[in-house]
């Protein structure tokens, strides 16, 4: 596995992950950056709700995480 995969694992997955707080359990999570870019399915196996190339794109990502109910997110950089 590569080092960001595990970086980025580690973010969602750590000692208190963040997926795992009730408190926290309704946010979505939209990732980017390099690691994300270079792996265009990272963010998927990471456990990410969306993802975005850069920072034009993450506003319409955002938007469309937003605007979806938590079970029906059918866009291709929003989490089936």
């Amino acid at each position: 596995m590569p080092s960001y995969q595990c970086g980025a694992r580690t973010l969602l997955y750590g000692s208190d992950p963040v997926i795992h707080i009730t408190a926290t359990a309704h946010m979505k999570i939209m990732v980017g950056g390099y690691p994300f870019n270079i792996d265009h399915e990272l963010w998927k196996t990471i456990g990410a709700d969306g993802y975005a190339p850069g920072a034009d794109e993450a506003v319409a990502v955002a938007e469309q995480l937003l605007a979806q109910p938590a079970t029906c997110n059918h866009l291709d950089m929003v989490r089936d």
